[in-house]
């Protein structure tokens, strides 16, 4: 479609539809593998065997980091990849967005089970804000990257770019 061929209201309104659908389709299935690839994650840390895990001891905190960040940095490589290959526009900044509201339901709902389970049944961890805000910019940056990595390698027609500025013959230096 190009860009001087005139769309009557309808063909609009499709439009516009098609690409709200488009965002909301794909961000929801970028939020669900978000989810899907966290709790593969921890089911499959389940069947490790249970040891002590202090806050303080250098082994302690490696592996309190580790088990934050690894899946959400997987979480966020499936965020962005699901975002770039589907999204029609701005895949990065979208894909961001998925992996911040991510990071949000994932932390309301874990506050959630903390405050509904029996006393005793969760491990409590002395978490910091600090790695937490790192952890969060970390998953957001890497499934930008990530969105934008996979947008590129899309066919160009199937991907939106800026409308480029129109320069007159004179300007753009063809008649000098």
């Amino acid at each position: 479609m190009s860009d001087s061929m005139e769309l009557d209201a309808l063909d609009r309104a499709t439009l516009i539809a098609w690409r709200v659908g488009n965002l909301v389709k794909w961000s929801a299935a970028a939020l669900s593998v978000g989810f899907a690839t966290t709790t593969a994650f921890y089911l499959a840390m389940r069947p490790l065997p249970s040891f002590s895990i202090r806050a303080g001891e250098p082994v302690g905190e490696a592996l309190i980091a580790l088990m934050f960040t690894l899946p959400a940095v997987l979480s966020a490589i499936g965020i962005g990849v699901v975002v770039g290959r589907h999204v029609y526009a701005w895949p990065f900044a979208i894909a961001a967005l998925v992996a911040a509201a991510h990071l949000v339901a994932g932390w309301l709902l874990a506050l959630a089970g903390w405050m509904l389970a029996p006393v005793g049944t969760y491990l409590m961890f002395s978490f910091n804000a600090m790695p937490a805000f790192a952890m969060a910019l970390l998953e957001i940056y890497v499934a930008a990257v990530v969105a934008r990595r996979s947008w590129n390698k899309r066919p160009r027609a199937l991907r939106r770019f800026p409308r480029p500025q129109s320069r007159s013959a004179p300007e753009a230096g063809l008649l000098s």
